[in-house]
């Protein structure tokens, strides 16, 4: 089951209004691409916080775009882990490295999935084997929870610099 995190923004509804006043083109793609920066924060964060055995799993860490809102034409982002990655394969495991695991018994199947069958570990074979499960890492927990800042300082910068090349915009106005 994925989880998401919401935050709110201060001052949203009013960039909003003065982005729509410079035309909703230039309103939707400057908001999609703060919104991908921002992203792209969380990202590096998780990608900082994921255990490395292969770097499989890190290498998953994506963002996706999700489909745009009817009313404002702006899409959501999602940071996710455990996609595919080039070349095939990818990390189904990523929830369980993520929530952890509990102890549980692995059995041994033949292929067809219906008759018992063995089970290789150590040069040995076992009908079935014992797992002591996984404590959890909250990776991507973490990660956004200690990213949230920074990917909100990360979408206004890519405001300020849009706007800062239309001229609409001195830094050096701003006052903290």
């Amino acid at each position: 089951m994925s989880q998401g995190l919401t935050f709110r923004v201060d001052g949203l509804r009013e960039l909003e209004a003065n982005l729509r006043t410079m035309g909703t083109e230039v309103s939707v793609k400057w908001t999609n691409g703060a919104l991908r920066a921002g992203s792209r924060v969380m990202q590096l964060a998780a990608q900082g916080n994921v255990p490395v055995r292969t770097g499989t799993l890190k290498n998953t860490i994506r963002i996706r775009r999700g489909k745009r809102d009817r009313a404002d034409n702006v899409r959501d982002y999602f940071v996710f882990a455990g996609s595919r990655v080039k070349g095939g394969g990818g990390a189904f495991y990523a929830h369980m490295v993520e929530r952890g695991t509990k102890p549980h018994r692995i059995e041994g199947h033949m292929r067809d999935g219906n008759r018992p069958g063995r089970l290789l570990f150590g040069g040995n074979y076992y009908m079935g084997v014992n797992h002591p499960g996984t404590p959890a890492t909250h990776f991507m927990e973490r990660a956004a929870r200690n990213s949230t800042t920074a990917a909100t300082e990360a979408f206004a910068n890519y405001i300020r610099t849009k706007l800062a090349k239309t001229g609409k915009f001195d830094p050096a106005s701003e006052t903290e």
